[in-house]
């Protein structure tokens, strides 16, 4: 009531919140494997000024709007890769997961990369009629 009457009308000195970005659906383009996990998608590469993130686990449970959050791994985020906005773990960075030379998992090592899924909010350009 106090929502709908008063504050989406502007009568408490409020402004009602306005969303300046759009998320894009969850990304799930890898699992996690080789040399890591990798979350992007190519067709927001010069699209997107990303504004908020968010990072889960594939198979489900908290979600993490900063990858500093992710308590399983060491995972990153680069809002301009050349892939376009990106969420990573890569395994050689992980402590204890044992990888080969050229960074590729070896054998069975539970401290290495989980699958995770991303999302990202990009920024909305006001409307230029």
């Amino acid at each position: 009531w106090l929502q709908d009457e008063h504050i989406n009308k502007g009568r408490c000195g409020c402004k009602p919140q306005v969303s300046t970005c759009k998320w894009t659906n969850w990304i799930d383009r890898d699992n996690e494997s080789g040399k890591g996990d990798y979350e992007f998608d190519p067709a927001l590469k010069n699209k997107c000024r990303v504004e908020k993130y968010e990072v889960s686990l594939v198979s489900g449970g908290p979600i993490y709007s900063n990858v500093a959050s992710v308590p399983t791994n060491v995972v990153s985020y680069n809002p301009a890769s050349v892939e376009g906005p990106m969420i990573y773990c890569v395994n050689a960075q992980q402590p204890r997961c044992k990888t080969n030379a050229q960074g590729y998992k070896v054998g069975p090592s539970p401290p290495c990369c989980l699958d995770y899924k991303a999302r990202f909010c990009c920024k909305v350009s006001p409307f230029r009629g």
